[in-house]
């Protein structure tokens, strides 16, 4: 659950892109359908969710659901902020507070592979 947040905080995730377009055609149900849109272009385009296919085929409905809290979560988080940056902060809270959320993506995966590598030594 906190990945798919995690996921839906993350600018690239599609919720600038949205909020671009609602500001641009001045309609908050723009949004929403750039982010319906720009979520199913990434879900079919992006191969990384292939990855986990052997894994989640493997736990049967336990990885479905898995699945199915990450991405409603995921999308819940990108929702929410799409529409307060659209109808309350605006853009220019991008200037003031950036986060560069390519740096927290790439030590966050710098440490899962760490902890792997450390419970699979301590598993053998």
């Amino acid at each position: 659950m906190l990945l798919g947040a995690f996921h839906g905080l993350d600018p690239a995730m599609g919720w600038l892109f949205a909020v671009a377009l609602g500001l641009q055609r001045r309609r908050l149900a723009s949004v929403i359908a750039a982010l319906a849109l720009w979520s199913f272009l990434m879900a079919t385009a992006h191969g990384a969710g292939l990855m986990l296919a052997p894994v989640l085929l493997e736990q049967g409905g336990r990885g479905l659901a898995l699945v199915g809290v990450h991405t409603v979560t995921m999308l819940l988080v990108m929702g929410v902020v799409a529409s307060l940056v659209y109808q309350t902060v605006g853009l220019g809270v991008l200037r003031r507070a950036w986060v560069n959320m390519g740096l927290i993506w790439a030590i966050a995966l710098i440490a899962a592979g760490i902890l792997t590598a450390v419970w699979n030594t301590a598993a053998t």
